[in-house]
């Protein structure tokens, strides 16, 4: 079960290197993705840590307005 949350988020990490495009930095979006795959990792029946559109968009919107309030 923990190398699915490994490898969920190494593909995901590898998939943000090629479309980043430095509004904010990478591990600030990386923290978001983590904390809400461990969420979904552990409260979901199949412990996927996949995150759905609306998650990944959350995750973006976080990460953005922390970055721009703390700027």
């Amino acid at each position: 079960m923990f190398d699915d949350l490994k490898l969920y988020l190494s593909s995901i990490r590898k998939r943000l290197e090629k479309v980043h495009d430095g509004d904010a930095p990478l591990d600030l979006f990386m923290e978001e993705i983590c904390r809400i795959a461990v969420e979904n990792w552990t409260d979901r029946d199949d412990n996927l840590p996949d995150l759905t559109t609306e998650q990944i968009n959350t995750a973006v919107i976080r990460v953005l307005t922390r970055n721009y309030s703390e700027n």
